[in-house]
């Protein structure tokens, strides 16, 4: 070998071979890192069978009130694609049809109290006369009075009620006597005086205003075959007034019956040279109305009867109580001894 002269000398070709093999085993290496840290992708498309592919991450966050602080070691979070929309599956409620307890039965009243002792209404002869005022108010329960009430009963209908119409048709053709129950001035009340409208007759009224009244009363309820007042302790004081009244319905050929609001009444004096029947009121069924107070009025109005042997007139109003009572007693009355008769038989 010579000397080194100082110039540079060409790199050995044997080197370049060694430098070029470092360099591709760095590169293939790299390349291999970068290859493992890469997710494997499935190789066919997933079914319905088949886990569904990872969402995005930018789903909307779950509800706090929903996300479980801790959950079970056997619990995975995952975001999966949602199945195709399904029909929900019915909620069933354990609910008893109304079908599985038979056909509804009818809605029958019944008395909220105890039935009385046959023994109540002791045995023995007599006879009642029922009188069922304000008919037509109320039309469930006048309609109830229609139904339960014996033939005899007399109903007296309000002409303003909304239902006295359709009811009187019905009690004149079931036998029922009819009355039309006329609105008269009462006495001043505490609590005010309950307004009369314009089928009410008041104190200091003309002879001509009264007439007209009273016709137009009567042309709404052709069905009545007599007259009794409702209210009227002022009016049935006043001689000239009921003069008036007996007058006209004695010229359409009724009766009255007076409810006996007031004691005394100026009824009979008025009636003085009338060619018209009459018949006045003995007891009050409910004026105070409760079951026991109606059911003590009741018994009262038997033991009368019997012991008067003559008819007594009761009246009762369509109210729940006294249609209870009337209900569960008169068939015992009846079994006592003591009938029902019409009204029209009393009057004289």
């Amino acid at each position: 070998m010579g000397k080194h002269n100082g110039a540079p000398q060409p790199i050995p070709a044997f080197v370049w071979g060694v430098l070029g093999a470092v360099a591709a085993a760095a590169i293939i290496s790299l390349c291999l890192a970068i290859w493992v840290q890469l997710p494997v992708r499935p190789v066919t498309q997933p079914t319905d069978t088949m886990q569904r592919p990872m969402l995005p991450l930018d789903l909307p966050p779950l509800p706090a009130a929903t996300v479980p602080t801790e959950l079970p070691p056997s619990q995975e979070v995952t975001a999966t694609v949602p199945l195709p929309l399904v029909a929900p599956i019915p909620l069933v409620v354990a609910v008893t049809p109304t079908a599985a307890l038979g056909p509804a039965a009818p809605l029958v009243a019944t008395a909220p109290y105890p039935t009385p002792y046959p023994s109540a209404y002791t045995k023995g002869a007599g006879q009642l006369v029922l009188v069922i005022d304000d008919m037509g108010m109320d039309p469930a329960n006048s309609a109830r009075a229609l139904a339960i009430l014996p033939k005899a009963t007399a109903l007296a209908f309000l002409v303003e009620g909304t239902a006295t119409a359709a009811l009187a048709a019905q009690a004149k053709a079931a036998g029922h006597p009819v009355l039309l129950h006329l609105p008269m001035e009462p006495q001043p009340h505490a609590n005010g005086t309950p307004p009369l409208g314009p089928y009410g007759l008041t104190v200091g009224m003309s002879s001509a205003t009264i007439t007209g009244i009273m016709a137009k009363n009567l042309a709404k309820l052709p069905q009545a075959e007599g007259i009794n007042n409702h209210m009227g302790s002022r009016f049935t004081q006043w001689q000239a007034g009921m003069a008036e009244v007996l007058s006209a319905a004695a010229a359409a050929n009724l009766y009255f019956l007076d409810s006996k609001t007031a004691a005394p009444t100026a009824t009979k004096a008025a009636a003085e040279g009338i060619n018209i029947k009459l018949a006045v009121r003995d007891v009050f069924l409910d004026h105070t109305p409760t079951h026991a107070a109606v059911r003590a009025e009741l018994l009262r109005a038997v033991k009368l009867a019997q012991k008067r042997k003559a008819p007594v007139v009761v009246i009762g109003h369509p109210l729940p109580v006294t249609l209870d009572v009337l209900e569960s007693d008169l068939p015992l009355v009846e079994a006592a001894g003591v009938s029902f008769v019409p009204l029209q038989g009393v009057v004289r």
